[in-house]
C-alpha cells in the first residue's frame, strides 16, 4: 500500500498478508518499510499465528528482494517467488489493498486522518467477516471454520442455550470445513 498520513504512532505503511486459498488477511501497520521491519512483522503477526506458508510471493518491493528475508524464508523453509507480474498473487494483493484503502476511508474523519492506525482493526473485521467473491464465503469462515460474531451481534442479538458437546461441535466443524473447501477447490 501506499504511504499513509503519519499516525500519532508514527505509522506511515501496511503490510498486508493474504493466504491465497482462504483469502484471511493480516494487515500490521510499520513505521518504516525495511527489511528488518517486514521481517519482524512477518513473523510475529503471521508465523507465530498460522505458521510458515510453503510460499510467499511478493510484489519485489526492496523488504522483500533482502538478504535478511531471504534468509528468514530459507530458515523457514519457505520459497519465495517475488514476480511483479505474477497475476494470482499481485492481482489478489492489490484488490485486497483497494479494499482496505476504501474501508479506512470509510472509518477515517477527513479532519483527523492521525488515527488511522486505530481504525485498521476495525476494516480487518469488516474485510475477514465479508463474503468473497472468488470463494463465495468469508476468509473467517474459510479460516476458522465459522461465521465471525460482529461486535454488533453481541450487543443485539440473543445468544443460544442449546449446548453443543465437543465431539459435535468438532464433527460440525469438520463437515462444514470439508464442504468448504469442496467449493473452493471447485472455483
Amino acid at each position: 500500500m501506499e504511504p499513509l498520513p503519519m499516525s500519532k504512532d508514527g505509522d506511515r505503511y501496511v503490510l498486508v498478508m493474504i493466504n491465497y486459498f482462504t483469502k484471511w488477511s493480516e494487515a500490521v501497520t510499520l513505521r518504516f518499510q525495511d527489511a528488518n521491519s517486514v521481517a519482524d512483522a512477518f513473523i510475529r503477526k503471521w508465523v507465530s499465528r498460522y505458521e510458515a506458508p510453503e510460499h510467499l510471493h511478493s510484489d519485489q518491493g526492496l523488504a522483500f528482494e533482502s538478504q535478511m528475508l531471504r534468509e528468514v524464508c530459507g530458515l523457514l523453509g519457505v520459497k519465495t517467488r517475488t514476480t511483479p507480474y505474477h497475476l494470482q498473487s499481485n492481482g489478489l494483493m492489490e484488490c485486497t489493498n483497494r479494499t482496505i484503502e476504501v474501508l479506512l476511508q470509510s472509518f477515517v474523519d477527513n479532519t483527523r486522518t492521525d488515527h488511522w492506525d486505530e481504525l485498521l482493526p476495525m476494516c480487518m473485521i469488516a474485510y475477514r467477516a465479508s463474503c468473497h467473491g472468488t470463494t463465495e464465503f468469508s476468509p473467517a469462515f474459510l479460516t476458522l471454520g465459522r461465521e465471525l460474531r460482529l461486535p454488533m451481534e453481541l450487543l443485539t442479538s440473543i445468544i443460544p442455550d442449546n449446548a453443543v458437546t465437543t465431539m459435535g461441535h468438532t464433527q460440525q466443524l469438520h463437515r462444514r470445513m470439508q464442504e468448504a473447501f469442496r467449493v473452493v477447490r471447485v472455483q
